[in-house]
């Protein structure tokens, strides 16, 4: 007889949050957004007709028929994760070819990796960071990850990170010597840096450095020939 089951991305999303009592958590661990485990919990939620979690101002808060939903749910996945392990080991190690950015690599997925390596042994990860663009027909690249509006013709898309905030800085220094009116750090200026630093989508944008002298090309004409300085020299020591 068939099983009458909710959706099992469902159960997993719901799982985590329980176990964690938080969402971010959840989502952390899952490698998805805050956003798709709040689905996914409403969707199990509404398949079960029983409310899970209470809502609260600060946060969300396990029902009683949530913790024991949870408390039941959590031995059931270590035991599939623990037979799926053993079943991994028998098996063939399998490749997957991950083109990143840089900055995306260092920053959001290296930190990530152990817990990937925990939850698939059975895959072994080749990391190529790279800004160029990965043409599939040809590289040996599985999939991308970059940073961008997801216009991109034929590719398969899955945004992976939210509220990403991009803005200028500047030496202390800059600031002190140009004085704070100088058209240095003007509102015109940073708009300028803000638009070359979203030209485009990434699928057609030009290199960093072209991009950023098309976009910073109307700041330069904005400042006085007497008042351009030459970048100062980044101090080793931090204050």
């Amino acid at each position: 007889m068939a099983r009458r089951l909710p959706s099992l991305n469902a159960l997993r999303a719901f799982e985590a949050a329980a176990r964690h009592e938080s969402f971010t958590a959840a989502a952390e661990e899952l490698f998805v957004t805050h956003a798709a485990i709040s689905r996914h919990i409403r969707e199990l939620e509404e398949w079960l007709g029983t409310e899970l979690f209470s809502r609260t101002g600060r946060g969300v808060v396990l029902t009683d028929a949530g913790r024991r939903f949870g408390s039941r749910l959590t031995p059931l996945f270590d035991n599939m994760a623990e037979a799926t392990r053993d079943a991994a080991a028998q098996g063939t190690v399998r490749s997957l070819n991950v083109s990143v950015e840089p900055s995306i690599a260092s920053r959001w997925l290296v930190p990530r990796l152990g817990r990937f390596n925990d939850l698939h042994p059975d895959i072994e990860l080749n990391i190529d960071p790279d800004n160029r663009l990965v043409d599939f027909r040809s590289d040996k690249a599985d999939l991308g990850i970059r940073y961008g509006l997801g216009r991109w013709a034929d590719v398969e898309i899955q945004k992976l990170i939210s509220d990403v905030d991009i803005f200028p800085v500047c030496s202390p220094r800059l600031i002190k010597d140009a004085g704070r009116s100088s058209p240095l750090i003007s509102r015109t200026t940073i708009c300028c840096m803000r638009a070359a630093s979203n030209i485009g989508p990434i699928g057609s944008r030009p290199p960093a450095s072209r991009a950023w002298r098309t976009g910073a090309a109307p700041c330069s004409r904005a400042i006085s020939p007497s008042r351009r300085r030459k970048p100062a020299r980044a101090s080793r020591s931090a204050t």
